[in-house]
């Protein structure tokens, strides 16, 4: 498995995995960011988003911002 940061050429792959890991509960929640995984973050400010790459396939993300 590859940790880096992700650029936006991650961005399918990134909206695959949100499709496919909705939040557990009792209602299943899932944010829709299609078309594009990054504009939520951007309206957050400065943020760093890291994939987790096996087998070319994004299985994992961790975003961060930073309030200024």
């Amino acid at each position: 498995m590859l940790i880096r940061k992700s650029t936006f050429e991650d961005n399918e792959g990134l909206l695959s995995l949100t499709k496919a890991c909705p939040m557990d509960g009792k209602i299943r929640l899932r944010i829709d960011r299609n078309p594009n995984y990054f504009s939520l973050l951007k309206l957050k400010g400065d943020y760093t988003l890291f994939v987790a790459v096996e087998n070319n396939q994004i299985i994992g993300a961790v975003a961060f911002t930073e309030k200024k």
